[in-house]
């Protein structure tokens, strides 16, 4: 099974009816490793950023 399959599946396990589909994000980086730059861009930690304000709230408000 390959990083990309693992992540997909355990995405996929997350899914499930209990947790909910709209409560689940997966972002694969083609060619990345575990960490690195990939991970870093703008677009990306904005994009964290969205995820745990839609689910949690913003610290500020």
């Amino acid at each position: 099974m390959t990083q990309t399959m693992d992540d997909q599946f355990r995405a996929s396990g997350l899914e499930r009816p209990s947790i909910g589909p709209e409560r689940v994000a997966l972002t694969l980086h083609e060619k990345a490793r575990h960490g690195g730059p990939a991970f870093e861009t703008a677009d990306d930690v904005a994009g964290i950023f969205d995820f745990l304000d839609k689910h949690l709230g913003r610290a500020d408000a």
